[in-house]
């Protein structure tokens, strides 16, 4: 399991050197199964006629063939993927207003269009959605500095200074049943991310990806300036 740990270090050093590789050569590795990063516009509000979006945000999700599991919150919290071939549907919300990417996957990477459907109307957003599967890294990181209190939290939550009300208000939970997972092994800092739909909160969450020694999951932590912890999830 260790092995998802060894070419994100040199993906977040130096992303220019990897999106240069040659697209000509298709991975063997044809499953969306795994932690991606997701390109998703931060917001979007519309008058019954047209849809203005708010720019685009990188997200971090968790994905299997059928679902998609997002720590960010908002209208991209949980959603269902169908696939043929290459093409990638990815879709949020109900029939009467729809989110969705409509993409080609390639290379651990997925080209596509966000669009907002109401009332049977599809509204696309300006920019495109450009996704990115994270590649397996062995080195870890802390660029936020909170890999510690991550730990702490998902070992012994009861230890760490806490505000339950706000965590709940910020769509998250401490966490459950990681029983099942085995013992943690490695954490590996992602990056900062926004509360999708919530302005001011662009780099709310400090992400990590916890490597367990059955599983993974990505989570996502914010604390106060008084350090009581406010924002916590995991997916």
């Amino acid at each position: 399991m260790r092995k998802w740990l060894a070419v994100l270090l040199c993906v977040l050093v130096a992303p220019s050197a990897v999106l240069a590789q040659p697209e000509t050569i298709e991975s063997r590795d044809t499953s969306l199964s795994g932690l991606w990063r997701i390109s998703l516009p931060a917001g979007f509000a519309s008058n019954g006629v047209t849809v203005q979006f708010q720019p685009m945000r990188d997200v971090f999700c968790r994905l299997s063939e059928t679902e998609i599991h997002c720590l960010n919150g908002g209208y991209a919290r949980s959603g269902t993927i169908d696939r043929d071939g290459r093409a990638v549907h990815i879709a949020w919300g109900t029939m009467m207003a729809r989110m969705a990417i409509d993409g080609t996957y390639s290379n651990g990477v997925i080209d596509g269009v966000f669009a907002f459907k109401l009332a049977g109307i599809a509204h696309e957003a300006p920019k495109r959605s450009r996704s990115m599967r994270l590649p397996p890294l062995t080195v870890e990181q802390d660029g936020g500095g909170k890999a510690a209190l991550l730990r702490q939290v998902l070992t012994d939550p009861r230890a760490v200074p806490r505000d339950d009300a706000a965590i709940a208000r910020n769509e998250g939970a401490l966490p459950k049943g990681l029983g099942k997972l085995g013992g943690i092994e490695a954490v590996a800092w992602l990056g900062l991310s926004s509360r999708l739909g919530h302005s001011g909160q662009a780099d709310f969450f400090s992400t990590y990806a916890v490597e367990f020694a059955r599983g993974e999951l990505v989570c996502g932590l914010h604390q106060r300036e008084d350090g009581v912890l406010d924002g916590f999830v995991c997916v």
